[in-house]
């Protein structure tokens, strides 16, 4: 279960005020958090005294930081700027690092992300950049030739610009298959991450990893029973996942991201 690995955290971008709020793509906005929750949050695991684990020994050697109990994995996904305007600072002040994943045809081209400079200095400050697909597409719709094409641009890019190894990628929306898996391998990609619940997955080769997705509306309540590993609470999100997953097979991807755009919509 669960609870017997490191509970992996997915972040996606932060906000200061309803004036930031407002200025968010609506897309973004059921991921989003305010500062204030982020530190709330951060205050929780202090307390608790759980570990949150850092993110350069985590990537050098994640199948023995991984299986630590009681530990927390920190993670962003897509690389919004707001990790560098309001995560960075907030996450200093803590001791705590992470890992960012890129969406790289954002990066330097959308004044909503991050630019190249701002993630050299990310990578400097011990945050770990990892792939995130070059474009967002979802890799279990497109062929074997354009999946690879994502994760390899993506990498390619990443490594270019930190002057380090890209090993570590997250699936865009959390959807792969087994041909992606495969890719991935064989790209060189070490640890793959999804938005599914669970721990980490040791009989594929790379290893995959799920996460709890951090919602604008999750409560401290609900927030403690992920960090803490609480088995009834993973087990009936688990459950949510597996009935959202057959509703996303009968609608497919575009049908089902439809859905939930209008469910998820906040005034």
């Amino acid at each position: 279960m669960i609870s017997d690995y490191s509970i992996c955290l997915m972040y996606h971008c932060l906000y200061e005020g309803e004036h930031e709020y407002r200025k968010l793509h609506p897309d973004d906005r059921p991921y989003s958090l305010s500062t204030s929750q982020f530190r709330k949050q951060l205050l929780l695991l202090k307390d608790k005294g759980i570990l949150v684990l850092d993110a350069q020994q985590t990537a050098q050697n994640p199948r023995e930081e991984l299986c630590k109990k009681h530990t927390v994995l920190l993670t962003f996904d897509d690389g919004h700027k707001s990790f560098h305007r309001h995560a960075l600072p907030i996450l200093a002040e803590y001791g705590h690092t992470s890992f960012m994943f890129l969406t790289t045809d954002k990066i330097g081209t959308d004044a909503n992300f991050l630019n190249w400079k701002e993630v050299s200095e990310l990578h400097a400050n011990g945050h770990v950049m990892g792939g995130h697909g070059s474009s967002h597409r979802f890799l279990d719709e497109i062929n074997s030739t354009e999946a690879e094409k994502e994760m390899r641009v993506s990498r390619e890019l990443i490594e270019i610009h930190t002057e380090s190894p890209c090993t570590t990628m997250s699936f865009p929306g959390g959807r792969y298959n087994s041909n992606n898996l495969a890719i991935a391998g064989k790209l060189g990609y070490e640890t793959l991450f999804t938005s599914e619940i669970r721990g980490p997955l040791f009989q594929h080769n790379p290893m995959l990893i799920g996460r709890y997705a951090i919602r604008h509306n999750v409560s401290m309540e609900e927030f403690s029973r992920m960090i803490s590993g609480d088995r009834h609470y993973a087990i009936r999100k688990r459950g949510v996942q597996i009935a959202k997953k057959g509703l996303r097979r009968m609608l497919g991807n575009k049908g089902y991201h439809r859905l939930y755009q209008k469910l998820a919509k906040r005034d």
